[in-house]
């Protein structure tokens, strides 16, 4: 499966309630309601997990669909995908049009020991994240664009 960044996946794209969403992909295997991953108490966000990618809904845009997380090989963004090595996703990542990625930033998970050390390759201008750990690309996020008013620029459904 194709992923677009700025737009989603086959049918699935940003902007979609969750009602919408479950239409077109069935019944998620979980879901987390109203998780707070911020500071701000009104930063609310659902998440629904399927088999291997999950998708988020912000309140703050009427749980509207905003982020999605790849963690499947079969989603794919060009020629890269989840389980390949980062320098090999890094090196494809360079060589598509999707803007100059900032420095990577890197998390020390040591409670862990199997994800000691991610990395995170940031494309803002392309609206999308590639995370690796331990030298591999775990997984692919894509979220939707901001305008200078940090309001979502919606796709136009295909």
């Amino acid at each position: 499966m194709e992923i677009k960044p700025k737009y989603g996946f086959d049918k699935v794209h940003f902007g979609l309630t969750i009602a919408q969403a479950k239409a077109i992909l069935g019944e998620p295997e979980e879901v987390d309601a109203d998780q707070n991953f911020s500071e701000e108490p009104d930063d609310l966000t659902t998440v629904l997990y399927y088999d291997g990618y999950s998708l988020s809904f912000d309140k703050k845009v009427d749980y509207r669909l905003t982020e999605m997380l790849f963690e499947d090989e079969s989603f794919k963004l060009g020629k890269i995908a989840v389980g390949m090595a980062e320098e090999k996703a890094v090196e494809l990542a360079e060589g598509m049009d999707l803007g100059d990625w900032e420095d990577p930033f890197a998390e020390d998970s040591t409670d862990d020991p199997d994800f000691a050390e991610t990395t995170g390759y940031s494309f803002e201008e392309s609206s999308l994240t590639l995370l690796c750990t331990n030298g591999q690309l775990t997984e692919i996020e894509i979220y939707v664009p901001l305008d200078e008013n940090d309001n979502p620029i919606w796709p136009k459904a295909n």
